[in-house]
């Protein structure tokens, strides 16, 4: 532990209020996306490709929510003179962190 900072300030952690803004956003999203399904299948009584390129972004939504969840689970969300004890957990952090960037630039390319 470094002593310019104090316990207190290394034991601070925001992942739960991370973790609950990233599950409310994607349950919205799901919400929504069901909601424009149901009004073109049921009321339209047809599907475009532009329904098919929807539902592939929210998938790809839900897998960027499962790595987000990892970075967190590493570590992600506390402060970053609480992470440097251990080398290893940052590298985690950062692989996970990598990785979720490049699918959320596929989404963002759906």
């Amino acid at each position: 532990m470094s002593p310019e900072y104090s316990a207190a300030y290394l034991a601070e952690d925001r992942r739960q209020p991370a973790m609950i803004g990233i599950d409310v956003v994607t349950a919205l999203s799901f919400i929504i996306v069901m909601i424009r399904l149901y009004a073109r299948r049921v009321l339209i009584r047809e599907l475009g490709w532009d329904d098919l390129f929807i539902s592939l972004a929210q998938l790809t939504n839900w897998a960027t929510m499962g790595l987000c969840m990892m970075i967190l689970r590493y570590g992600s969300g506390r402060h970053l003179a609480a992470l440097v004890s251990t080398p290893e957990t940052l590298a985690n952090i950062y692989k996970w962190f990598v990785t979720t960037q490049m699918v959320y630039m596929f989404n963002l390319w759906l």
